[in-house]
């Protein structure tokens, strides 16, 4: 298992149960135009998908729609320390949803840099 796993599928997790949805994961910067090959389209919102998707490659964007309809992404990188596979992401425009994004990718991010320890 990809020592990752855990730790991506959490944030993935904590993402979809503060109320945003998953779009696709890419690994073109938004641009992937190749179902499959470019991005991974996780509209179902199929957590295991999207886990999967971003595991196998280095780095990737996960894109999440706010609930206020925004679209937004998580960038994960693979091969930092535990805790920090979330590299950066843009912060939705509203002030509780940014609130929601944040803690949602501190908390898990949190749980495993105490586990690196």
């Amino acid at each position: 298992m990809n020592k990752y796993y855990n730790e991506v599928s959490d944030t993935i997790k904590a993402i979809v149960n503060n109320g945003f949805e998953l779009i696709k994961v890419d690994y073109e910067r938004g641009f992937g135009e190749d179902e499959g090959h470019d991005y991974i389209d996780c509209r179902a919102g199929n957590i295991a998908k999207a886990t999967e998707a971003i595991l196998a490659v280095d780095e990737s964007h996960l894109f999440i729609k706010t609930p206020s309809g925004d679209e937004v992404w998580v960038y994960f990188v693979l091969g930092n320390g535990l805790g920090e596979g979330v590299n950066d992401w843009v912060m939705p425009d509203d002030l509780n949803e940014r609130a929601a994004l944040e803690a949602a990718i501190s908390e898990v991010s949190d749980k495993y840099m105490e586990m690196e320890v």
